[in-house]
């Protein structure tokens, strides 16, 4: 349900296009596509915070000369700072204030840095609560990933992607950013993690994540699949014509599309790994195309 972000105009859709690109552009080890990704990830999302420390995280423990790891951390990262001077230059000039995204942030979203109060919590019931939960589990497991990648860095019995190091190290910052930058409660005081499986499903480092340990295993991936987005129907239901601000008849339709596909993962009519990524595609482009004429309509997607 998270990926509803990735299917319209915000600014999290810029951004997952933009940091796959420098995924790509890691994996061709290309500096001129890592340079246009970060300085397009900047103008999206502050990126200092997030992905500073993991480019830097990544290079240096990449199976390279020092000279070129110094290198590359120094480029890549005066590119981040670059990108993120540039941002906050054009929402100066729009508001004769150049901090003002971080004045917003503090002032309108309380994200200041404050010590984390336990239990954690979120907002709206079980639909945002399990969401989230993933979000936060997923942020431990890349902790405690990063950490076991640094330690066989430290023995040179390190031989994985630098991409698996930029992905669980990025991921690791959210957590992070969630537990010491997001706001209280204000009846409670305890820290939400509002917006954390956001912030974490909605990246494409999750994605190489499961890519990279999922790679050998399509077809109880496919399973998979198909089991969590039929049960993921039934807890969250059709989306509503009060919600979408569709007509009864297109929300029905989608739903028993989205219905049928399912179905078709589940019991295997899709036999090879061709048809059904032609079946996600399908799936998504509908999705899109239901989603966006929503946004048109002035609703919120997410």
């Amino acid at each position: 349900p998270s990926l509803l972000f990735m299917y319209t105009p915000y600014s999290e859709a810029l951004f997952f296009c933009a940091a796959s690109l420098y995924l790509y552009g890691n994996y061709k080890s290309n500096i001129p596509i890592k340079i246009i990704a970060l300085l397009l990830s900047s103008f999206a999302r502050p990126t200092i915070f997030f992905f500073l420390p993991a480019v830097i995280f990544s290079e240096f423990t990449a199976k390279e000369s020092v000279s070129n790891k110094v290198k590359n951390i120094i480029l890549l990262s005066s590119i981040i700072f670059i990108g993120t001077f540039i941002s906050f230059w054009i929402v100066g000039l729009n508001s004769d204030n150049l901090f003002a995204y971080s004045d917003s942030q503090i002032n309108n979203w309380s994200h200041n840095f404050s010590i984390p109060k336990f239990p954690l919590t979120t907002w709206r019931g079980y639909r945002i609560l399990w969401l989230d939960f993933i979000g936060l589990w997923v942020s431990i497991c890349a902790v405690i990933g990063s950490v076991y990648y640094f330690f066989l860095f430290l023995k040179s019995k390190l031989n994985v992607p630098k991409n698996l190091l930029l992905s669980l190290s990025y991921i690791s910052m959210i957590l992070i950013y969630v537990l010491f930058f997001h706001p209280k409660e204000e009846s409670t005081g305890l820290t939400t993690i509002l917006s954390h499986h956001r912030y974490v499903l909605c990246s494409p480092f999750l994605f190489y994540i499961f890519y990279y340990y999922s790679n050998n295993l399509i077809a109880n991936f496919k399973l998979v699949i198909g089991i969590g987005a039929l049960i993921s129907l039934f807890i969250i239901g059709i989306p509503f014509t009060t919600v979408n601000g569709l007509d009864y008849l297109a929300t029905l339709a989608f739903g028993g599309i989205v219905l049928v596909y399912c179905i078709s993962l589940i019991i295997p009519l899709v036999t090879t790994k061709k048809y059904l990524i032609l079946g996600i595609y399908i799936i998504n482009c509908g999705l899109q195309i239901y989603l966006f004429q929503s946004f048109l309509k002035g609703n919120w997607i997410g």
